[in-house]
C-alpha cells in the first residue's frame, strides 16, 4: 500500500470514527496527494457534521492542508433566482448595511439593487448552481473598514490578533 493511499485510509477511518458523522459515511471524494494535501468532497447533513468532519481531517497525522468542497444539503431545495431573492431581501432589510449600495449578478448582467446617496461601500451578490458569491471590484480578500465597521471581503477569515488590531483602530 502507497504512502497516499495509507494516509487516505487514516483519514476516513478517523471521520468515520466519529460517532455523530459514522461509519457509513461515504465522501464523492477523497484524495491525498505526495505533499498531504487532503481534498474532500461529500454532501452532508449539517454544518456541525461538515465541522466535525474537518476537524477529524485536520487532527490526522500527515495531513498538511485541506481543499474543502463539503456541501450542506439545503433545508429546502430552492433554484439559484430563489436564493438570491431571499438574500436581497435580508441585506435590503438589514440596517447595518443600509449605508452600501446593493448590487446582483442577474444572467450575468450587473444589476443596482439600492443606492444610498451617503454609500461608502457596495456587496454584490451572486447564486450560480447553489453557491452565493460576494465580490467587490478592486478589493482582495480580507477584511476592510466601511462606514467604521469592520467587514469580511472575499473568503479569507481574518486570524484573532486581526480582529484585535481593528477594533481597537
Amino acid at each position: 500500500m502507497s504512502q497516499t493511499t495509507d494516509l487516505r485510509e487514516k483519514v476516513l477511518a478517523a471521520i468515520r470514527s466519529e460517532t455523530r458523522i459514522g461509519p457509513h459515511f461515504k465522501p464523492a471524494l477523497l484524495e491525498v496527494a505526495e505533499d498531504g494535501t487532503a481534498t474532500i468532497a461529500a454532501e452532508v447533513d449539517t454544518v456541525a457534521i461538515k465541522r466535525l468532519a474537518l476537524e477529524r481531517l485536520a487532527a490526522t497525522p500527515g495531513v498538511t492542508a485541506i481543499v474543502d468542497r463539503l456541501r450542506v444539503k439545503p433545508a429546502l431545495a430552492m433554484s439559484d433566482d430563489g436564493i438570491l431573492d431571499h438574500l436581497r431581501k435580508a441585506y435590503y432589510d438589514e440596517p447595518s448595511f443600509r449605508q452600501l449600495a446593493l448590487k446582483e449578478r442577474d444572467g450575468g448582467k450587473l444589476k443596482l439593487v439600492r443606492e444610498t446617496p451617503d454609500a461608502c461601500g457596495e456587496i454584490e451578490i451572486d447564486v450560480k448552481q447553489g453557491v452565493v458569491i460576494f465580490e467587490r471590484e478592486g478589493a482582495g480578500p480580507g477584511l476592510e473598514t466601511a462606514c467604521g465597521r469592520a467587514r469580511l471581503v472575499g473568503s479569507r477569515q481574518p486570524r484573532r490578533s486581526e480582529r484585535h488590531r481593528r477594533r481597537a483602530a
